[in-house]
């Protein structure tokens, strides 16, 4: 384990779940029950990437320090992690009290995840006193990075969205631009003296997923659309180590 660990579950977990909330709010499930296990799974991705987070301040009332600077990137975080926290749980209390949850909520929570997404962007492309970390790659690699997984986590538990090829399409754009963002973290790191080895598996992962997705078919694919899944979350994994591990 390394000494950032418990910001990379953070960032992967809560990516997911913020990436993928934004493109349910864009394609909406065909009915309110897979809705709410979708909602529930999403809620449990920023929830364990809340505790691992806990972890990384060493004591957990420290995370009041977190919103003590509005002008900080770390404060911005913590604002839109509990913006997005608190619109997944109303989310679920209301697939879960009254059967269905309001369009306009889902697309509220959309939006939080991507701002949630854009305030982790910046406060790492802020922060200079790591080697590689400042710039504006790496405000796209936490924008964008995580919106391939998140993307094609709504089809695992609708299927019928592969039929929508709006949404394969949509799905194969963001397995590009988290390519793309992988190219530009690799491109930052390596002119700043650090091996491409890792990031450069990251991409050529998310490459893959990105044809694999365009190929999902209703009749069936292969591989599956949960496989499509895995590859595009070791593409978000390998690079985000390689991140961490300056």
């Amino acid at each position: 384990m390394f000494a950032e660990f418990p910001l990379f579950v953070f960032t992967v977990l809560g990516g997911i779940a913020a990436g993928a909330t934004l493109a349910a709010a864009l394609f909406p499930l065909s009915d309110a029950k897979t809705r709410l296990r979708f909602d529930v799974a999403c809620l449990a991705l920023l929830a364990l990437g809340g505790v691992a987070l806990m972890f990384h301040l060493g004591h957990p009332e420290r995370l009041l320090y977190a919103f003590s600077n509005p002008g900080a990137g770390i404060t911005l975080e913590g604002y839109a992690s509990v913006l997005f926290g608190v619109l997944l749980v109303v989310e679920v209390l209301l697939g879960w009290r009254k059967g269905e949850c309001p369009r306009a909520v889902s697309l509220l929570a959309g939006i939080a995840g991507a701002l949630l997404l854009a305030a982790m962007g910046f406060a790492y492309s802020q922060f200079v006193g790591i080697a590689g970390w400042g710039g504006p790659a790496s405000f796209c690699l936490f924008f964008l990075g995580a919106l391939g997984s998140g993307a094609l986590l709504p089809v695992l538990f609708d299927g019928q969205l592969i039929a929508n090829r709006s949404y394969v399409t949509c799905a194969v754009a963001c397995q590009v631009v988290s390519a793309c963002s992988f190219a530009a973290i690799c491109a930052q790191f390596v002119g700043a003296g650090f091996s491409p080895i890792l990031f450069v598996l990251g991409i050529v992962a998310s490459a893959a997923a990105a044809v694999f997705t365009w190929r999902m078919k209703p009749e069936g694919s292969t591989p599956s659309p949960a496989v499509i899944f895995a590859v595009s979350v070791v593409a978000l994994v390998l690079v985000r180590y390689a991140f961490y591990c300056v």
